[in-house]
């Protein structure tokens, strides 16, 4: 009976670690499957914004180079039509006050672009952050992965060194059995300790799965604090998202607002200069040299000097 009781406490035992064994390989396995999976989507996250930042990036710095190429170019193609179009009489007069309106056309050239690298530059450094704080968030979610891959494996290390205890005495209580064959007649005090050890054997064994089932609940504590790590994550993409939106609209404002003082400018331009040709063309044809004019050099000047106050 004792033999019999002793084979049907080994095949317990057995049946105990195979199990173990087996739960140990399927942790494995999910936290290898779980810290791929994890991998993947940060890198597809990574890459997907990195592409979309550069897009817009490229296309907001072409579109505002092309525009003010465009400016420029017109305003140039007005100033030499203008030049053609003006007698050869308000040559001397008139040159200063053109250099003046080329001079403030210029500066207002230039300030648009100081403004456009400017904006470059900003959009550069919210980029340049969003990056950091990714880098950041990501370092954040390996070092708290890493460290629940490496309590995992410290107590998957204790677990096997206790597979291997209880491998032992296993092979103890085969030996015992063998003993027992020979010799039915062995030392009562000898059983006792046996069943003694047994009964530590069961305790530790129910100690043993209760350490299982903790680790199991921390690994799934883990798994929560990991999805909630990333909604928190998808939200500030949404934030993120958001911001970079309201800048771009502002600019598409400030580039509206500049289009339509510009072309203010140029329709008070165009109208001065149909107002001077209208002044010129009137006065008269065959006048002798000696015979003043109705609209005199000065009074084109001074209407020049008028018009460039108001476009100042």
């Amino acid at each position: 009976e004792k033999e019999i009781s002793y084979r049907e406490k080994l095949l317990s035992l057995e049946t105990e670690k195979d199990q173990y064994e087996q739960r140990l390989q399927e942790a494995n396995r999910a936290l290898n499957l779980a810290d791929s999976h994890l991998q993947q989507e940060i890198e597809k996250i990574k890459l997907s914004l990195e592409q979309e930042y550069n897009r817009r990036y490229e296309r907001d710095s072409k579109q505002h180079q092309h525009d003010l190429n465009q400016l420029r170019q017109q305003l140039t193609n007005d100033f030499e039509k203008q030049k053609s179009t003006i007698p050869i009489i308000q040559t001397n007069s008139t040159v200063q006050d053109i250099e003046e309106i080329k001079k403030m056309y210029r500066t207002e050239i230039d300030r648009l672009y100081r403004e456009n690298i400017e904006l470059s530059q900003n959009q550069a450094k919210l980029i340049d952050t969003h990056q950091k704080q990714m880098q950041i968030m990501k370092k954040d979610l390996d070092d708290g992965y890493n460290n629940v891959i490496n309590e995992f494996q410290h107590e998957q290390t204790r677990l096997q060194t206790r597979c291997e205890q209880l491998k032992q005495q296993l092979n103890e209580s085969q030996q015992t059995i063998e003993q027992l064959k020979k010799n039915h007649f062995d030392d009562i005090n000898k059983l006792k300790e046996k069943y003694t050890l047994e009964q530590d054997n069961k305790n530790r064994q129910e100690n043993l799965q209760n350490r299982i089932d903790h680790l199991v609940k921390l690994l799934e504590q883990a798994n929560d604090m990991l999805n909630q790590e990333r909604t928190l994550y998808a939200t500030q993409e949404n934030e993120y998202q958001q911001t970079i939106s309201s800048l771009q609209k502002k600019i598409a404002d400030m580039i509206k607002q500049h289009t339509k003082a510009m072309d203010e400018i140029k329709r008070e331009l165009h109208q001065e200069r149909i107002s001077t040709q209208k002044r010129l063309t009137t006065r008269p044809i065959c006048v002798p040299e000696y015979v003043q004019t109705d609209l005199s050099i000065n009074d084109i000047k001074s209407d020049y000097m008028a018009t460039v106050e108001k476009l100042r």
